[in-house]
C-alpha cells in the first residue's frame, strides 16, 4: 500500500524532497507517494527504466522527530508527466536498512 505525500495539512508543509543519484549526478525531485517497497516522485530529470538508482530523504511522524530514509532501488517508470520539463517516476527499494524500512513502515501506517 503506498500513500500520498504531496502536502499534508496536518503538518502545513510541501511534498518531502527527494535526492536522487544515479552514477554520479544527483538530481532533486519531490515524493509523491511512498510505500514500504518504494517511492513516487516528481523531477525535472528523465531517468532511464530499469537503471538503479540510490534515494535519499526525510519522512515525520506527526510530533516525532524527522527520520532520513536512504535506499537503493530499481527505477520502474519515468514518463512525462503533462507539465512541461517535468516526469513522474516510481522506482522499488532493492535495498533498505532494516531499521529505516520499519519506521517507513510506522509512517505508512499512521495514514491508516
Amino acid at each position: 500500500m503506498r500513500v500520498p505525500c504531496a502536502f499534508d495539512p496536518r503538518y502545513k508543509e510541501l511534498a518531502p524532497a527527494i535526492t536522487i543519484r544515479v552514477a554520479d549526478q544527483a538530481v532533486t525531485g519531490a515524493l509523491t507517494d511512498i510505500g514500504v517497497g518504494g517511492v513516487g516522485f516528481m523531477l525535472t530529470t528523465e531517468l532511464e527504466k530499469h537503471s538503479e538508482v540510490e534515494v535519499a530523504f526525510k519522512l515525520q511522524i506527526q510530533d516525532e522527530e524527522p527520520f532520513q530514509v536512504a535506499a537503493r532501488g530499481i527505477v520502474r517508470h519515468c514518463v512525462p508527466s503533462g507539465r512541461v520539463g517535468t516526469y513522474r517516476a516510481g522506482l522499488e527499494f532493492t535495498a533498505i536498512d532494516k531499521e529505516e524500512q520499519a519506521k517507513l513502515a510506522a509512517y505508512v501506517a499512521s495514514f491508516l
